[in-house]
């Protein structure tokens, strides 16, 4: 028997591509191998989680633009939710080591 399945979450991100007024261009953040491993290259995302909507939008604004997406254990998603803040207008406010969590 191997561990006990557990309920997950979706992150969705838009990375790469240039919004039209040219000022504002999204790094390449997030690598997904062909295995699947995730990598995080920085601390501080602008990400969706759960409803691919809100990265279908920005899809829409950044010509050129990729949308990545991975599973995380749905208690990480509840920590995001409660510790995050939304993303207009905030540089950030949590700093989290970056770490796997599977």
């Amino acid at each position: 028997m191997g561990p006990l399945p557990q309920e997950t979450s979706t992150v969705f991100r838009v990375q790469g591509g240039t919004h039209p007024d040219r000022s504002k261009r999204s790094k390449f953040l997030i690598a997904i191998d062909e295995s699947g491993n995730t990598q995080i290259k920085s601390d501080r995302l602008n990400i969706s989680i759960g409803d691919e909507s809100h990265a279908d939008h920005f899809l829409t604004l950044r010509p050129g633009a990729e949308v990545v997406s991975f599973k995380i254990p749905k208690w990480m998603d509840e920590f995001i939710e409660q510790e995050s803040w939304a993303q207009y207008g905030v540089i950030s406010h949590i700093n989290v080591e970056p770490f796997n969590p599977f």
